[in-house]
């Protein structure tokens, strides 16, 4: 019976965990640092539009989405961001690298 109870009571603690908010956590540092991956983001894409390694449609396309993850990072950060929801952030940020990676390469 003890057994089952600490075992429930892992299970509730690492729930409990998964959706504290980044803020309460200590790691609003990491909510920084996403918004200067954007930031980056959209510099290096506007190189890469000046310099003409991507189309001005490409650029638009590659800033839509940078806005987008950064609209919904604001509105994830009105309620305290959580993990989950900061790494759905960061996977967003790494794939619209990769692509611009993928275009520049092209």
């Amino acid at each position: 019976m003890n057994k089952i109870l600490v075992g429930a009571a892992s299970i509730l603690a690492s729930a409990t965990m998964l959706a504290t908010p980044v803020s309460a956590t200590g790691l609003t540092s990491r909510s920084a640092v996403l918004d200067a991956q954007l930031s980056q983001l959209d510099r290096r894409i506007d190189s890469a539009e000046q310099r003409d390694l991507i189309t001005g449609r490409e650029a638009s396309q590659l800033e839509r989405q940078v806005d987008l993850i950064a609209d919904l990072h604001n509105r994830y950060e009105r309620g305290g961001l959580t993990r989950p929801e900061l790494r759905l952030l960061n996977q967003r940020v790494e794939k619209v690298g990769q692509e611009l990676a993928s275009v520049n390469a092209a």
